[in-house]
């Protein structure tokens, strides 16, 4: 579980970074993993020449990769924690008012925390290529598109997909005297080893 901590970081500057580190450093005491945008950005204001928006967008960038929002007490005298909150709504992900704690860190094992981390990041890349792809494809916006119709359609390829590929491993058993070709189907789905790219040549 990756927790997001939010609150105020203008007025007075080192104050809000040093109530930010210490409220982090009891996360990370108590077995969280902590990402904390004051100490990300630490005095970035001295010298880098970004601008508010530029600061809110990669900490919203960020905080959809997290799990948790938690609010510092100070939260409600900063806009930018404001925004935070509202998009963690947005995205439908728990928000707490520190002190109050998830305590899902406390459910599984390490392994098993590595395991969901594993996957997470995983998905959060191949969701981010698909739809970048998409959008460079086909332009527009998707929310704008009449994503029901293409919603049936892509049920119907999974469906057909996992069915192909229940058959595939099914004869990869039946091949398992030869490893090249049970290897071959189990990763790229037929014999021959070739993937997509490669077939979409011949």
């Amino acid at each position: 579980m990756i927790i997001y901590l939010s609150g105020c970081y203008s007025g007075n500057i080192d104050e809000n970074i040093l109530a930010a580190r210490k409220i982090a450093i009891e996360l990370w005491e108590r077995g969280y993993t902590v990402l904390t945008p004051h100490l990300n950005t630490i005095h970035f204001e001295k010298d880098c020449k970004c601008k508010y928006e530029d600061y809110i967008k990669g900490d919203l960038e960020l905080l959809a990769r997290c799990d948790v929002l938690v609010l510092m007490p100070n939260w409600i005298d900063s806009n930018g924690a404001k925004e935070e909150k509202e998009y963690a709504r947005s995205l439908g992900m728990p928000i707490y008012y520190y002190p109050e704690l998830p305590l899902g860190n406390q459910l599984m094992t390490s392994e098993q925390e590595e395991h969901l981390a594993r996957i997470i990041c995983k998905f959060t890349q191949d969701v981010s290529n698909k739809y970048r792809t998409g959008q460079a494809e086909h332009g527009g916006n998707l929310f704008d598109k009449p994503n029901l119709p293409m919603l049936m359609e892509e049920v119907q390829d999974l469906v057909v997909y996992a069915y192909t590929l229940k058959d595939q491993i099914q004869e990869a058993v039946y091949l398992m005297l030869d490893d090249d070709e049970s290897r071959n189907i189990l990763v790229t789905g037929n014999k021959d080893g070739k993937i997509i790219k490669d077939i979409d040549k011949e």
